[in-house]
């Protein structure tokens, strides 16, 4: 009896150990933690699984901009875990662009950074956007965004191997 009882408090001190203490002291993340991963100061975060592979998760941050901490931070985690970054085929790979979103009724202007990371056995990939969102009538008047607030956009899915083909200007 008395072993019993032993065995169930290191069951549960196991569980606690593995499920609570471990994320806390730095233990380095699975792949499958990923989506979990959050910046310190997020909020309003989302986790969704969508289909069998398919995970993202959502939340904010208040940054200034062009702030690239929340890059940054997932980048140590994935290289941790031997993800090398993919080259989107940009001069200046840590580079911002804008663009107004149509597809949203208020059509705000978008300033978007992002990043994608694959595994060493190019099996699982990672997908990083930060975007800001701009309520303005023209692009030309919204050159940074008019708040701080970041919207992180991360997900991990089966690996994609895609060409990236370079926009010709006419």
């Amino acid at each position: 009896m008395i072993y019993k009882t032993i065995l169930t408090k290191l069951f549960y001190f196991t569980l606690y150990f593995l499920m609570v203490l471990c994320p806390t002291i730095g233990f380095s993340l699975s792949t499958s933690d990923l989506v979990d991963l959050r910046y310190p100061s997020a909020y309003d975060f989302v986790k969704k699984k969508n289909g069998i592979n398919l995970e993202y998760s959502s939340y904010k941050v208040n940054r200034k901009y062009p702030s690239l901490e929340v890059y940054y931070y997932y980048k140590k985690f994935l290289e941790e875990l031997s993800f090398k970054e993919i080259d989107l085929g940009d001069n200046d790979s840590l580079k911002w662009f804008s663009f107004v979103d149509g597809t949203l009724k208020e059509q705000p202007v978008v300033h978007q950074f992002r990043a994608i990371w694959v595994d060493k056995d190019e099996k699982e990939m990672c997908v990083l956007v930060i975007d800001y969102y701009s309520r303005t009538e023209r692009i030309k008047e919204s050159s940074k965004p008019n708040n701080d607030v970041q919207y992180i956009y991360f997900q991990k899915t089966p690996y994609i191997k895609f060409k990236q083909i370079p926009l010709k200007n006419k």
